[in-house]
């Protein structure tokens, strides 16, 4: 787990730091990378719960799958929360506020996933699909306003 978390921050906050120095905007995607990282691998553990029982121990092996869907939404919130203070604290960002509640679908797939059995095998995809189609929209956002100039 501290591998996938760990794998996607580093690479980010080198890129990042080829460009700006360490600063509270390169600590926080930095944060954000990880946890995204650490969700990521919580979902994937989760899905394949089933085969790799019987095959190693991973995260959601050892701690079970009810607490693992618990941890996975925990940080998800908490990514959430930190996009929020961070976007209200430092000037430029306020326009990714807007993006906090649909934001909060990802999770939605997670509590259904731990809801309904069936589920399982499909709410790793669904959260893919969302997350993209959400940063596609922001993305879209971000260079309307960087193009006319209000970022």
């Amino acid at each position: 787990m501290v591998y996938h978390a760990l794998f996607p921050a580093l690479y980010g906050i080198l890129g990042y730091m080829l460009y700006h120095g360490l600063d509270l905007t390169g600590t926080v995607f930095f944060v954000l990378l990880g946890i995204f990282g650490a969700v990521g691998e919580l979902g994937n553990e989760i899905r394949d719960l089933e085969k790799d029982r019987y095959e190693r121990k991973n995260t959601v092996v050892m701690m079970g799958e009810r607490a693992a869907f618990s941890l996975t939404m925990a940080l998800m919130v908490t990514a959430f929360v930190i996009i929020g203070i961070f976007s209200c604290i430092v000037p430029g960002f306020f326009w990714i506020l807007p993006f906090l509640p649909p934001g909060l679908f990802l999770i939605s797939p997670v509590f259904k996933a731990m809801k309904e059995p069936g589920y399982r095998e499909k709410f790793v995809d669904a959260i893919n699909f969302r997350a993209i189609a959400l940063a596609v929209v922001m993305l879209a956002v971000y260079g309307t306003l960087r193009f006319t100039g209000y970022v």
